[in-house]
């Protein structure tokens, strides 16, 4: 009984630390698929004392794949605009960015514009994005992308010679 516990808890884990990848998606499904055939196999194993069980093991399959269907589609960070740190996801609001060597103070990591050519989780390039939108995601996780203020990419223009 105590696996019938563990076990949405489990696959909920799974699909919220995988959301918007496939795995994440394909976590729930195949768990709540799995319940589901394995539902008529309890009334040949128990007997017909299972009887009453069984339309609570397919109730469970339907709550498993609906609540981790919803919790792998979930954003893997808050939505809205703001700055944040690539390294560590600190909120940078109110912290002057453009400067040459700027640290996030809460993991001492570069928060410079040309530190922010990648995708902080997973590492895709950022190029052809416009960072000054906010809203801007990663095409590859979905991940919301750091908000840079225009006149750091003007810094960026002229630190590079374009």
């Amino acid at each position: 009984m105590i696996l019938a516990a563990i076990y949405p808890v489990l696959v909920w884990f799974l699909a919220y630390r995988y959301r918007r990848t496939p795995i994440g998606i394909a976590i729930p499904i195949l768990a709540g698929l799995l319940v589901a055939i394995l539902a008529p196999m309890l009334r040949v194993w128990a007997g017909r004392s299972a009887e009453a069980l069984v339309p609570l093991v397919y109730a469970e399959s339907v709550l498993v794949l609906a609540v981790g269907v919803w919790l792998s589609l979930m954003p893997r960070r808050k939505p809205g605009g703001g700055h944040y740190c690539p390294h560590c996801h600190y909120d940078l609001a109110g912290l002057d960015t453009t400067t040459p060597g700027a640290v996030c103070p809460e993991c001492g990591g570069d928060v410079t514009p040309a530190s922010l050519k990648s995708c902080s989780t997973c590492q895709a390039p950022t190029e052809g994005r416009d960072l000054t939108r906010t809203g801007q995601r990663c095409s590859r996780c979905g991940t919301i992308l750091p908000l840079i203020r225009a006149a750091s990419v003007a810094n960026r223009a002229d630190a590079t010679g374009k």
